[in-house]
């Protein structure tokens, strides 16, 4: 029996009546990262952006999640037919459309884990009261940008004005089970 292991400070509940415990847990996150610019007659703009996360908070088969984005800006200020108005110094427009990751989820959620439980000096192994899950992935929000930057009096004045439109999809939530499972709560991606 190895129940004085290193961070097992509730093994200390042999000696004394007072409840003592300990937990450790690490997580990892590691990503990729590649963005492109380009910007022709400085009046039009693009940019594209990807991400390649991988976070151990997840199963083998779900680590991994690639997460894009792209915008175009085109600065109408600088056409042409723009040239003899007075008004705007700056007027560019915006659209845009990106996605990102969450994995803001408790370490181990994809596993069933179990804790020790010392009871009249025997230790036995019993299930944490969350059932894992190894089907749990990356949640991803996509989000849509229209934009309109505009400038006056020489750029002294500026105003900008955007509209977004965002999505959740596969949003991971801590819900309540049936409790006959012998668990109380399993981490889902559920809908939108």
């Amino acid at each position: 029996n190895n129940i004085f292991t290193y961070h097992n400070l509730g093994a200390s509940n042999l000696l004394a009546n007072r409840p003592v415990s300990s937990n450790f847990t690490a997580s990892s996150l590691m990503s990729y990262f590649v963005r492109a610019n380009y910007t022709y007659a400085g009046k039009y703009y693009a940019t594209a952006t990807a991400r390649y996360d991988g976070s151990s908070k997840f199963s083998d088969g779900n680590r991994w999640g690639i997460f894009p984005s792209f915008s175009l800006a085109w600065n109408v200020a600088e056409e042409d037919f723009m040239k003899d108005q007075n008004i705007f110094d700056l007027l560019k427009m915006r659209f845009g459309f990106g996605m990102v990751g969450n994995q803001e989820i408790d370490d181990y959620s994809f596993l069933t884990l179990y804790k020790p439980s010392v009871t009249e000096g025997e230790t036995t192994y019993v299930p944490d009261n969350k059932k894992g899950n190894g089907e749990i992935s990356w949640e991803a929000q996509r989000q849509f940008n229209l934009g309109i930057d505009m400038g006056f009096l020489s750029n002294k004045i500026r105003a900008s004005v955007d509209l977004f439109h965002i999505t959740n999809d596969d949003l991971l939530m801590t819900r309540d089970i049936n409790t006959s499972s012998g668990f109380k709560t399993m981490v889902e991606n559920v809908g939108a």
